[in-house]
């Protein structure tokens, strides 16, 4: 299915914006959240469709290393 998309699609990121980014001091613990603007293309057609996308990620301290331990995405 992966290679069937990018056979016959392209996509180009426009934006990447980090709306907010914390961490906590003490435990190193953190929250990151970013907003992308991007388009795919048929290759086909040549017809664009515009997208946006949110996503926060949770990042935990985990064995000494910084983990991702959840990322929720809306398009």
């Amino acid at each position: 299915m992966v290679e069937q998309a990018r056979q016959f699609t392209t996509m180009f990121k426009d934006t990447w914006d980090v709306l907010h980014e914390w961490q906590d001091p003490e435990k190193k613990d953190g929250v990151v959240a970013i907003s992308t603007k991007w388009r795919i293309k048929d290759n086909t057609t040549g017809l664009e469709t515009e997208k946006n996308d949110w996503v926060i990620w949770e990042i935990k301290l985990i064995d000494g290393r910084r983990k991702l331990t959840a990322m929720t995405e809306v398009e």
